[in-house]
C-alpha cells in the first residue's frame, strides 16, 4: 500500500491536482482507516470534479466512520443523484445506512 501511496503521490508532482490520483489517495486513507485525510482527499477532487463518483463514495465512506451524520446525509443524496444505478454507490450507501442503526 505504501507503493502505491508513493507511485499516486509522485504523479501528482507530475500532474497536480489530477482527480483519479486524488481519489486513489483517498481509497488508500480509507485502507489505512484515516478518515480525515481520506475526507480531504475526497473533497479535493469534488471540488473539481462534483459528480466524481469515486470522489463522493470516498467522501461516503470517510463521513459515515468519522459520525459526521448531517453532512452524511446530504452527501449520500449527492451520491445517489450522481450514480443512481451504480451498484457501489448501492452497496456503501446500504453499509452506511446499517452503520447508522
Amino acid at each position: 500500500m505504501q507503493e502505491a501511496q508513493e507511485v499516486a503521490e509522485q504523479g501528482l508532482g507530475i500532474v497536480p491536482g489530477d482527480v483519479d490520483l486524488l481519489a486513489t489517495l483517498g481509497q488508500i486513507a480509507l485502507l489505512q482507516k484515516n478518515w480525515e485525510q481520506a475526507l480531504a482527499h475526497a473533497d479535493a477532487v469534488l471540488n473539481q470534479t462534483p459528480n466524481h463518483l469515486s470522489g463522493l463514495n470516498i467522501r461516503l465512506t470517510a463521513l459515515n466512520k468519522l459520525g459526521r451524520r448531517e453532512e452524511l446525509r446530504s452527501s449520500l443524496e449527492d451520491t445517489l443523484a450522481a450514480a443512481p444505478d451504480n451498484p457501489y454507490t448501492h452497496n456503501n450507501i446500504g453499509w452506511t445506512e446499517l452503520e447508522a442503526g
